[in-house]
């Protein structure tokens, strides 16, 4: 699947980025980038990780998203697995 320019912009400055941001502002900026909601959001991190060319991104959304809600989304199980991430 085809990441739109939208989100790769949006995925070029989160992995840039040197500071600790969270899940949250990442889903805002999704979000104001290409439209939907958390699960736009998601789906972007999944494509991402297809692509592996957002390494950093995918990885500190994951951990950031584990750390507020206790668990990994479904979604995220199989990438999360590969940062020792359990459910």
């Amino acid at each position: 699947m085809t990441i739109s320019q939208a989100k790769k912009a949006v995925l070029d400055e989160f992995e840039a980025r040197t500071d600790d941001w969270s899940f949250g502002e990442f889903e805002r900026a999704i979000t104001a980038a290409a439209g939907g909601n958390f699960q736009t959001a998601k789906l972007t991190i999944v494509q991402a990780d297809e692509q592996g060319s957002w390494p950093k991104t995918v990885e500190r959304y994951i951990r950031t998203n584990r750390a507020a809600f206790g668990n990994t989304p479904v979604e995220l199980l199989k990438i999360a697995a590969r940062f020792n991430l359990k459910s």
